[in-house]
């Protein structure tokens, strides 16, 4: 009788030897130790052999004990086996048969979707332009006199290239409906790094942080639902442009106009092309500019939404960026933010000492409050430990969001 070892046997049978030691830990094989050491028959052979068959044949491996067991039982495959074998493959083909209809099923959406989209891309879409119903309250940040529109063209009630002029010397263009002004046009990095593209963030994001910063969004929206009602004019400041938006979009009000504010030219064109494809709403306003450049008459904004604006602004330009925008609020406009902060200030490495104000709660509530805007609500987040090198500020520290509502004092 010719026995073989473990190693001999698993390479027969182009299997792994972990692969023979868990059948004989289930009892699928069923050779014993001799001296310490598996030795292999022609009897395990056969086994195996029928075991290789029967997982072909899409057989779990308690499935197929139960065959086996039987084998063992009778000794030799007996019309008892055939008629359970059979019984068992009518019952495994009608699985198959399921799970086959369902796949054809997933595959014919599939198809439809891919359709869907590509039919989308390929479709014209529509361009947002400036409205002409704000024209009115373009000023020029310099002097603050109205800004006059020259070499216009409209459509749809939207402007959609022109120039924009001061008499003090004051210019921007409208070009493909976005306001720009060139000298302040930069490129967008991250402490001195390229910006990452979104499939690059995502990469090294967490998907508790992602949860982390919806759950202040959240927050801030249904507080802001309440305001965002009629004809509003709605300012954004966000580090990374219409970040806020994505999520907010599907609760604005599509009376509402909301404004987008970048020196990237790019991220602009983007975010703008994204909305023009995908959303019906052509109430929106771009604004290609230093955030302290904003071209708008004072008291014209409805509310203001600062999402972690803040703190990005402190770290780059070590100023307060509130004090840039909020002489744009209306006697009875609205601001809402979402503030990150820490409760222990120990080992605070990546901020500057100018800038750590900002992560501290009461100091940014006394800030807020001491430009005349008076507390509504706040609310606190739940807190996180987030680890990636593009929030490097944040990077493996406790931190919290601060949700925050106020009203201009009047």
């Amino acid at each position: 009788m010719i026995k073989i070892r473990i190693g001999a046997f698993s390479k027969k049978h182009k299997v792994t030897q972990s692969t023979v030691r868990h059948y004989l830990d289930i009892g699928l094989l069923t050779t014993k130790k001799l001296g310490g050491q598996y030795f292999f028959h022609e009897k395990d052979s056969r086994d195996m052999e029928e075991i290789i068959k029967l997982k072909q044949l899409g057989f779990s491996l308690n499935e197929i004990l139960k065959l086996l067991k039987y084998l063992r039982l009778t000794g030799i495959k007996t019309e008892e086996y055939n008629k359970l074998l059979v019984s068992m493959l009518e019952q495994k083909k009608i699985e198959i048969d399921k799970v086959w209809r369902k796949y054809e099923e997933i595959n014919s959406k599939i198809n439809e979707t891919i359709e869907t989209l590509q039919n989308t891309s390929k479709k014209e879409s529509k361009i947002i332009g400036f409205p002409i119903a704000y024209l009115g309250i373009l000023t020029c940040p310099e002097c603050k006199s109205k800004l006059n529109i020259n070499k216009g063209t409209i459509n749809n009630s939207m402007l959609i290239e022109g120039s924009a002029i001061c008499p003090c010397g004051y210019q921007a263009k409208i070009d493909y409906g976005i306001l720009i002004e060139e000298k302040t046009v930069g490129k967008r990095d991250l402490n001195g790094n390229p910006w990452p593209s979104r499939d690059e963030y995502l990469k090294v994001v967490s998907s508790n942080y992602i949860k982390f910063i919806n759950s202040g969004m959240n927050k801030i929206t249904e507080k802001l639902k309440d305001y965002d009602r009629g004809s509003k004019l709605i300012l954004e400041l966000q580090h990374c442009v219409g970040y806020f938006l994505r999520y907010y979009i599907e609760y604005k009000s599509m009376d509402s106009t909301y404004i987008l504010v970048d020196y990237d030219i790019n991220k602009i064109i983007e975010l703008k092309k994204d909305l023009e494809l995908n959303r019906e709403d052509v109430n929106f306003i771009f604004l290609c500019c230093n955030i302290d450049r904003i071209p708008l008459k004072d008291s014209s904004i409805d509310i203001v939404i600062d999402h972690w604006k803040t703190k990005d602004y402190a770290l780059t330009n070590k100023d307060f960026v509130l004090k840039k925008v909020l002489h744009l609020l209306k006697s009875d406009g609205i601001l809402g933010g979402v503030y990150p902060y820490f409760k222990n200030m120990k080992n605070i490495e990546n901020i500057h000492e100018y800038a750590l104000d900002y992560y501290k709660r009461e100091k940014l509530i006394d800030k807020i409050e001491n430009l005349g805007i008076v507390k509504e609500s706040i609310t606190d987040t739940d807190s996180i430990i987030e680890s990636n090198p593009y929030n490097y500020d944040i990077s493996g520290k406790e931190v919290y969001q601060m949700i925050y509502l106020g009203k201009v004092k009047t």
